[in-house]
Parts: structure tokens; C-alpha cells; sequence
């Protein structure tokens, strides 16, 4: 339940009529384990660490050569950015549970936590170098008295505009 069904709860209780039902939104967990994981994703990745394990070794094993994983998953992700590519997001997958599982880094360890640190929503559809680029609020100019940001192309410019009009 968000913020406003609390609210419009609490005034139909206040107003002595039925309350909304919040327990018909509540999502079953058997329903989230089948939408919330994609099957083909599941897949691509399994067949890449099949193979993975007949050319660097199998998944653990202690004398297998020692691979820059971490500069690897930066390599992959600059791919990604700039070709649109999503084999690389599946490489980035695997290299990621390949770190997690068998990594060397001297501070690894695992601890939950959830202090708001989340993925950022992008309302425009522009590039993620654009969207960093207005979201650290760097690189940008002055036209007509307002400040605007420098795009890489003329396609982020046109769909930046569309949702802001700095002729307010």
C-alpha cells in the first residue's frame, strides 16, 4: 500500500464507509518467482558458462588461471553502452557470478542492505551518458537565460526538449 491508498483508507475509515481491500494487491511469491526471472536470460547464460568451463576450467576448481573479471565487466558494459549489444549484459552476468563465487577480493564478503541506494528512474528516453551527464548536472550551457545540457546527439536533444520546455 503507497502513501495515498493509506491516506484514502484512513479517510473512508474516518468517514464510517468500507475500506479498500489492500490485501488484493499483495503479490503471491510462487507468481514473483515465475515473472520476476526470465527464461531465456537463465538460459543464454548457462550455455556460456558450459562453454566457458571447457576453455577456462570448471567453476571452482583451484588451478585454473586467475582472469581480471572486474576490468572485464568494465570492458563489457562500455560494449554494451556503446553498441546496444546484450550479449554483453549476459557476460557481464556470468563474469559477475563468476567474481561472486570465486573471487579474490581481499574485503569480499556479502551483507544486505537496503539504504535507498537504488537504481535511478529515467524518465526521458536518451542515452545513459546524457542522463549522467544531466543528472551530475556537468557539461552544461546557457542559452536564452536557461541552462541546458550538452547531448551527444541530436536524437537525446530532441527527446530531452520534448519533456522540458525551458520556454515556461
Amino acid at each position: 500500500m503507497d502513501k495515498t491508498q493509506y491516506l484514502k483508507n484512513l479517510w473512508l475509515w474516518k468517514c464510517g464507509k468500507d475500506e479498500i481491500d489492500i490485501h488484493s494487491d499483495i503479490l503471491k511469491y510462487e507468481d514473483l518467482k515465475i515473472s520476476e526471472w526470465d527464461a531465456e536470460v537463465e538460459k543464454l547464460c548457462k550455455n556460456r558458462l558450459i562453454m566457458g568451463a571447457y576453455r577456462y576450467g570448471l567453476l571452482k576448481d583451484t588451478n585454473k588461471k586467475k582472469y581480471d573479471r572486474l576490468g572485464s565487466i568494465r570492458k563489457r558494459l562500455d560494449k554494451y553502452i556503446e553498441t546496444g549489444n546484450t550479449e554483453n549484459l549476459i557476460d557481464i552476468q556470468n563474469l559477475a557470478m563468476l567474481e561472486f563465487v570465486e573471487g579474490k577480493h581481499p574485503k569480499k564478503h556479502f551483507h544486505a542492505v537496503d539504504e535507498g541506494d537504488h537504481t535511478d528512474e529515467i524518465v526521458l528516453e536518451i542515452c545513459s551518458q546524457c542522463y549522467q551527464r544531466i543528472k551530475k548536472k556537468k557539461n552544461s550551457f546557457v542559452i536564452g537565460g536557461y541552462e541546458k545540457e550538452k547531448f551527444c546527439s541530436h536524437r537525446c536533444i530532441e527527446k530531452f526538449l520534448e519533456k522540458n520546455s525551458y520556454d515556461k
